[in-house]
């Protein structure tokens, strides 16, 4: 009987050995389940039996219809609920066990712990003004994104009241070159043009700012799809080129005459004789000698008029014939002396001077590069000039309304301007291009004025209420933040204080907090810590403004002006708003909470820094690293962080709070190592292949629990096969995992790592995406 199974379902039920060793992130403390539960129960009334006076020891169990057997099963019942729950409970009461969001929350109260709200995000837009008159726009001047499909516009508002005038935007490019040496192009409007191919030209600058430079055409035609009419000439150079000077200040020239040199006496040295007069030539000319395919520019240093004689005698041209009865025949022509020799080769019947120099046309600057910042030199489109001075905050955007910012400092009257500041990695801005100095600093949030919060009583103490709306505004400062929240009691305002520890009891304090639904509750003294409340009917008002979190709009979509301003007419945003955070996730918390204990404010070993890093807004990951700086001799911090585009920015000025301030630190943004993930496995037929595939993705890309998580890998961590196959094989209805393959460099030069430990190196991270994350399953079995 003892051998025999209860129930002809039952086995042998599962045996709950506990055991908790250190660093799990669930606690094992049920001592059964249902089955176990029941079978101890059914099994204690048989073996051992339960005394010779027990009237259970003739009952026999019948497994169909027994009541007796129900009843123990109730029990059973009742045992595993208990035990689920102390389970629960027991792991509740651990922050590293803890799931629900409260439980999370509770413990870290305990060490005065509070979890980061969500954050506003903010940015600088750019405001166009109409007209010619300077408008001064208020404090909240409140603006809203155009919302997307399913989306909601997001309210920001002006920060203080700022001045814009008509001249803040200003048309710019940078300096672009007329030629193009690498290719041999210059460009000219138009739909003709008085040069063909072969043709010798000359190019100018319009103020001698250089010796001018002979070019030789070597193909002429229209530039199709150019918009205007253009014609692009190429050629080559016999001499150096300039590559910034713009169009405006350049001509090419061709020669409008030309005359052949004289055959009555061979060319010598620097002089040379004209076959006939060239009235239109004078010292300081410039004129070409060509020769066939050979052409020499030179500047003429003297002209004068010489008469030769066809009929001369001897050698010389300019004698009179030696028989006096023959007529002389005079032949008039111009005598050129260069400013340097002809060719000894050349012969007077090839050679003809060029000279009389017409323009061939308007020039045309090269479109101009790419705007990367480097160099950093603008100049303003004429008659145009920047503002004057020296670190100004400027935005500058593009046609597609893509935009950076920075410093800008002017020259040349205005006409110059050099940016610096700009962000790192460099964004490549495609000409035409705006320089924008009405700057609208801006931040989320939506102002609420004067909401009455309820009534004062003397008598009650720690009143509490709570903001109509939510979440309540919090703007980054430092390595912290502050709300937005101004409350006064009978029209006097009461400051808000992080603790009521310590508070004297008249002091007129409140303090805040954020439940799970992120309401903001608003507590006041109790007449020991922090003052209470004084009578009166709706004498607690709050003025603030509310919205946060990490989604921001892009860059573009903040331009809808709440209330029309006269004389504004419109906003832009080229530079998307940023730095906003969700309030801190349970996984977050529970990282960060225990490393705050051992900052007390300030950062001294290099967990500390890394803990004030990870809680700047728009920071996601932070590692710090101790390093030698060569150049300074001294030790250094060095501090990786990933984020959002504001995030080194963000770290930095936490650290500037908390850091020390003899220490060199330096915070730099992480490299991220794109990953190509194959997971080829074997999958059991009985379960859905869909299923474990999302099951899969989840144990890789979940944020806080995927192995390849934001908030689980950390920067410079390295990542084992081992580890992946196990958390594979962890998703119920994997077999096995056949094989890793693990490429690094997606999607450009991408290599296979090998290896079966992955190290990304320090200051990068592995980043995975769905996209890359290709999984190979293969069918094991099918369903029965």
């Amino acid at each position: 009987m003892a051998d025999e199974p209860i129930c002809p379902c039952d086995g042998q039920p599962a045996q709950f050995a506990i055991s908790n060793p250190p660093g799990r992130d669930r606690i094992d403390y049920r001592i059964g389940d249902f089955v176990a539960f029941r079978h101890a129960l059914l099994r204690n009334l048989i073996d051992p039996p339960l005394g010779p006076e027990s009237e259970l020891n003739s009952w026999k169990p019948d497994a169909e219809g027994d009541f007796g057997v129900q009843m123990m099963e109730w029990w059973a019942y009742l045992g595993d609920i208990l035990a689920f729950y102390n389970e629960c409970i027991a792991n509740e009461t651990y922050l590293r066990t803890a799931m629900l969001p409260e439980s999370v929350r509770r413990l870290v109260r305990t060490i005065g712990y509070r979890p980061r709200p969500g954050i506003a995000a903010h940015g600088q837009l750019v405001a166009l003004v109409g007209g010619n008159r300077t408008l001064t726009l208020p404090r909240g001047f409140s603006l809203d994104s155009k919302p997307g499909p399913g989306e909601t516009p997001q309210t920001f508002e002006l920060d203080a009241a700022t001045q814009v005038t008509p001249q803040g935007t200003v048309a710019a490019n940078p300096p672009s070159a007329l030629l193009a040496p690498a290719s041999g192009l210059f460009l000219v409007a138009g739909s003709s043009l008085p040069i063909a191919a072969a043709a010798v030209v000359l190019l100018r600058s319009r103020s001698n700012a250089f010796t001018p430079t002979l070019l030789t055409v070597s193909g002429v035609q229209a530039d199709a799809g150019a918009g205007a009419p253009r014609m692009r000439v190429t050629f080559t150079a016999a001499g150096a080129l300039p590559t910034t000077a713009p169009a405006n200040s350049l001509e090419v020239l061709f020669a409008a005459q030309t005359a052949p040199v004289s055959t009555i006496s061979a060319m010598s040295g620097s002089t040379i004789h004209l076959a006939g007069l060239a009235r239109d030539l004078h010292a300081g000319d410039y004129v070409v000698l060509t020769s066939g395919q050979d052409a020499q520019l030179h500047k003429l240093n003297s002209v004068s008029d010489v008469i030769w004689y066809a009929n001369h005698a001897g050698s010389d041209p300019a004698s009179l014939p030696s028989d006096p009865k023959v007529v002389p025949i005079p032949v008039m022509h111009s005598q050129l002396v260069l400013d340097g020799n002809v060719p000894s080769s050349w012969t007077n019947d090839a050679t003809t001077v060029r000279f009389s120099w017409r323009s061939v046309g308007t020039l045309l600057d090269q479109p101009a590069a790419a705007f990367t910042g480097s160099p950093g030199t603008l100049l303003a489109q004429a008659p145009a000039t920047f503002q004057s001075g020296s670190g100004l905050s400027i935005v500058i955007s593009d046609a597609a309304g893509q935009g950076m910012t920075g410093f800008g400092s002017t020259s040349d009257g205005g006409a110059t301007l050099t940016a610096s500041g700009l962000p790192q990695p460099p964004l490549s801005l495609n000409p035409p291009l705006d320089v924008h100095f009405n700057l609208l600093g801006v931040s989320r949030g939506k102002t609420v004025v004067t909401e009455i919060l309820g009534n004062g009583d003397a008598s009650v103490a720690g009143q509490e209420f709570v903001l109509k709306k939510s979440p309540l505004t919090y703007l980054a400062k430092g390595d912290s933040y502050v709300s937005t929240l101004a409350v006064s009691v009978n029209g006097r305002l009461w400051d808000e204080a992080k603790t009521f520890y310590q508070q004297p009891p008249d002091a007129e304090i409140f303090v805040t907090r954020e439940d799970e639904q992120q309401k903001t509750h608003v507590q006041f003294g109790d007449g020991s810590n922090g003052a209470r409340l004084p009578t009166g009917v709706n004498n607690v008002v709050a003025n603030y403004r509310y919205g946060s979190g990490a989604v921001s709009p892009a860059a573009g979509e903040i331009t809808v002006i709440n209330k029309p301003y006269p004389g504004l007419k419109s906003v832009q945003n080229p530079v998307a708003v940023g730095s906003g955070a969700d309030p801190d996730p349970p996984g977050q918390i529970r990282r960060l909470a225990p490393g705050s204990i051992m900052t007390f404010g300030r950062a001294v070993s290099g967990d500390d820094y890394e803990v004030v890093a990870s809680r700047a807004p728009g920071v996601t990951r932070a590692r710090a690293i101790w390093s030698f700086d060569g150049v300074e001799q001294r030790a250094a911090v060095k501090i990786y962080v990933t984020g959002d585009a504001g995030a080194v920015n963000s770290a930095s000025d936490a650290i500037a709070v908390t850091g020390d301030p003899h220490r060199h630190v330096v915070v730099t943004a992480a490299t991220p190592l794109p990953i190509l993930l194959g997971l080829p496995v074997r999958i059991d037929g009985r379960f859905q292949v869909d299923d474990v595939k999302a099951a899969l993705r989840t144990a890789m890309l979940d944020d806080d629990h995927g192995l390849f998580g934001t908030r689980r890998l950390g920067i410079g961590q390295a990542v084992f096969d081992s580890e992946i196959a196990a958390a594979c094989q962890a998703c119920e209805g994997v077999i096995s995992l056949r094989r890793v393959l693990f490429m690094v460099g997606w999607p450009s030069g991408f290599a296979h790592d090998t290896a079966a430990r992955h190290v990304p190196g320090e200051g990068a991270v592995y980043t995975l995406d769905t996209e890359h994350l290709v999984i190979c399953p293969e069918v094991i079995g099918h369903a029965g």
